[in-house]
């Protein structure tokens, strides 16, 4: 059996890394960060749960503080990214509004000029 600390230590870095990711998305892979995101947060709640039952050892405390301390950078991450979502969402809609607009106005021409 591995060992719980080392193993929510290596899963607070792969956290740190999607958050990294989250901060500065690719196109395409957003999707991809948050499978991962979901993955790790999962293994991190398993892991806290055996090291809370098992005796206690050293470094768990501060291998679960640092897992606080990320989970509170996620918390501001994914608020960050909710706001861009939503000025994008913004942005589409106006979009196709301004498209559903040149196309009523298409039909409209075309009728005009039958």
């Amino acid at each position: 059996m591995s060992d719980p600390i080392s193993e929510l230590t290596q899963t607070n870095a792969t956290l740190r890394n999607v958050l990294e990711l989250l901060a500065n998305p690719t196109p395409g892979a957003t999707a991809k960060y948050f499978a991962d995101l979901r993955r790790e947060l999962s293994r991190a709640q398993r892991l806290r749960q055996e090291i809370a039952s098992g005796p206690a050892a050293p470094g768990a405390n501060s291998a679960q503080i640092e897992y606080r301390n990320t989970l509170e950078k996620l918390q501001a991450a994914l608020s960050s990214l909710q706001g861009r979502m939503l000025v994008e969402r913004a942005r589409l809609d106006r979009d196709r509004s301004h498209w559903q607009a040149a196309a009523d106005w298409r039909r409209s021409m075309q009728q005009i000029y039958r």
